[in-house]
């Protein structure tokens, strides 16, 4: 091999092989996400490898496999605006790991919140089941999460009333919303009144009852700053609290490289390798 060879070539070479293995990186991460859209409603997981489930769009259909429970090292799933139907298994409960639990706007999942979602779940920090057609109550067992600091059921068929367990959410901080349950009754759990790092609270559209408990008027993270909100429309609430307008907050973005389909079937991520790929013919 010539010196002018090894002098101009070797440094293309190596970019070709970062370039290589930066794209054999997002060819795995491709397979995981693509994959997962598929297995969540066909064949089994490879539990060693699974850690970030992102299905959505209409096209996606079946129900959510129980063996989703086998999947230990998951941290997310994210499930939205999607034709899935059925339930949401028992066995979620058993994800250890999972920070993100993000099923919403899917109007086929219905039945109840699963009693599972407890201390077991030590990592859960995000529980987003909006705009669903859940059903029956409130299962107490989520006062349990140790983690979670945001939760939100609204739009959903909830029926009895908010457990007051809800209140042991001590780490409960960006949102509490229940709202847009039209048969949730009740009155309004004093012990919410203990969560003193909670900034929004959207209670609107219910059957709840009462007047606002003055624990809750108290919290000085909801009721003192102006970005954040109470939201209450029962017109026998405290005359201190003036009831607002809105929609609740919109559900977080889950993950940054979860699979989102565009209207040619091709998620953002795809389009991203298949620009890499183009580039390296061009090298």
């Amino acid at each position: 091999m010539d010196a002018s060879f090894s002098l101009i070539d070797s440094p293309r070479k190596i970019w070709h092989v970062l370039l290589l293995y930066v794209l054999v990186l997002l060819l795995v991460h491709v397979e995981l996400s693509v994959a997962t859209i598929v297995d969540v409603f066909g064949t089994d997981y490879n539990s060693s490898l699974s850690t970030f489930i992102s299905v959505s769009g209409s096209s996606v259909t079946g129900t959510i496999p129980s063996r989703i429970g086998l999947l230990s090292k998951l941290g997310t799933i994210q499930i939205s605006h999607s034709s899935v139907t059925g339930t949401i298994p028992l066995e979620l409960g058993e994800l250890s790991r999972l920070g993100v639990l993000q099923i919403t706007n899917n109007s086929g999942i219905n039945g109840p919140i699963p009693n599972t979602l407890d201390g077991g779940m030590e990592n859960l920090a995000t529980l987003a089941l909006t705009g669903n057609a859940l059903s029956q109550s409130i299962p107490t067992n989520i006062g349990q999460l140790p983690a979670v600091g945001y939760l939100d059921v609204s739009n959903n068929q909830l029926t009895g009333t908010m457990p007051s367990q809800l209140g042991e959410l001590s780490t409960l901080v960006t949102l509490l919303a229940v709202n847009d349950n039209a048969e949730l009754s009740g009155n309004i759990p004093s012990q919410l009144g203990t969560l003193s790092l909670l900034q929004n609270l959207h209670l609107q559209n219910t059957k709840l009852t009462g007047q606002m408990p003055r624990e809750v008027l108290e919290l000085s993270q909801l009721t003192t700053n102006t970005d954040n909100t109470l939201i209450f429309d029962n017109p026998t609430a405290s005359p201190t609290v003036s009831p607002q307008t809105g929609s609740p907050t919109e559900s977080p973005q889950v993950g940054s490289h979860a699979a989102r389909t565009n209207r040619d079937g091709i998620s953002v991520f795809q389009s991203s390798l298949i620009a890499a790929v183009v580039l390296a013919t061009l090298m």
